[in-house]
C-alpha cells in the first residue's frame, strides 16, 4: 500500500534527520523524494577541499594495504627463543666452572 505524498513528505524530513521548519511539510508534499534528492546532492553535501585531501577510494586502498601488513605480520611465525647464555665458565672450557690453578 502507497503512501500518501503528506506521510512521505512527514517521513521524508524525519527519517532522513533534516528536520522540519515551519512550512516545511507544505513545501515538499508535492515531490518529497525529489526534493529530498536535492537538498542532500546540492544543499547539504560538504566538500572538503585542499591540496593534502585524498579521495575515498585512495583512502580506502590504504586502509586494505594496512590490513594486509597486519595480516601478515600476524601470520609471520614467531621467531625461535635465543638458547641461555653460557656462563664465563663454560665458555673458556671450564665445564665444572672450576677456576684454573695458580700458575697454570
Amino acid at each position: 500500500m502507497a503512501n500518501s505524498k503528506e506521510i512521505d513528505a512527514a517521513l521524508t524530513l524525519w527519517r532522513f534527520g533534516l528536520g522540519a521548519r515551519e512550512g516545511d511539510l507544505q513545501a515538499i508534499k508535492d515531490d518529497p523524494r525529489d526534493l529530498l534528492r536535492q537538498e542532500v546532492v546540492e544543499c547539504y553535501t560538504p566538500t572538503p577541499v585542499g591540496a593534502a585531501l585524498r579521495s575515498s577510494a585512495d583512502l580506502l586502498m590504504s586502509l586494505i594495504e594496512y590490513n594486509k601488513e597486519v595480516q601478515a605480520e600476524r601470520d609471520r611465525p614467531a621467531p625461535a627463543p635465543m638458547p641461555a647464555p653460557q656462563s664465563v665458565a663454560t665458555a673458556t672450557g671450564n665445564a665444572a666452572g672450576q677456576t684454573a690453578p695458580p700458575g697454570a
